[in-house]
């Protein structure tokens, strides 16, 4: 293999590697704030069927009245934080970044065959524009917290997101041709 096809390779596999955890802090992101959505929506819910129970009930005015701001504030909260539309931002971002991850393990996996004839040109241009596609990507998607980063880190280190029989965080060339003949 010449030095400047494994050099472009070992870019696609950095690349492929950080949109790896980038696009899976992104589904953490997603999830927590669905699941955010939904218990900030059943809080609202309940206290607000509460806080009328009680005035009905002709219960303590100061137990409606916590009630209807514990609605309140859930529903305030629901309406300009807007978990459920950030999540769906996160997803987006999430899918498309797996989506340039693939492009890119084909560019390496095909493209840079040892069997495929040299093209330098053509090389230099799949790392552009993976790159591109990437900052792109990155540039249109929310920002992921350190918290979230880390634990989609963690899940990826603990072989959550592994295919078939790979240990590693990202499977290498050899372990997804290992995987191919096993089918």
């Amino acid at each position: 293999m010449s030095a400047y096809r494994s050099a472009i390779t070992a870019e696609l596999e950095r690349l492929e590697e950080d949109m790896l955890f980038t696009e899976k802090g992104h589904f953490v992101a997603a999830e927590e704030l669905k699941k955010a959505h939904m218990w900030l929506g059943l809080i609202a819910t309940v206290s607000a069927a509460a806080a009328a129970a009680t005035i009905v009930a002709d219960k303590s005015p100061v137990l409606s009245g916590g009630l209807a701001l514990l609605a309140a504030l859930a529903s305030a909260i629901l309406t300009f934080v807007k978990p459920e539309e950030t999540a769906a931002q996160h997803l987006s971002a999430a899918r498309a970044l797996g989506a340039i991850r693939v492009v890119a393990r084909q560019h390496r996996e095909v493209d840079l065959h040892p069997d495929a004839a040299e093209d330098h040109a053509a090389w230099r241009g799949y790392v552009t524009t993976i790159g591109t596609a990437k900052t792109e990507s990155d540039a249109a998607a929310p920002s992921i917290s350190d918290r979230r980063f880390e634990k989609a880190r963690q899940k990826i280190r603990a072989g959550h997101f592994n295919h078939g029989e790979e240990t590693e965080s990202r499977p290498s060339s050899q372990s997804i041709r290992t995987c191919r003949k096993k089918r």
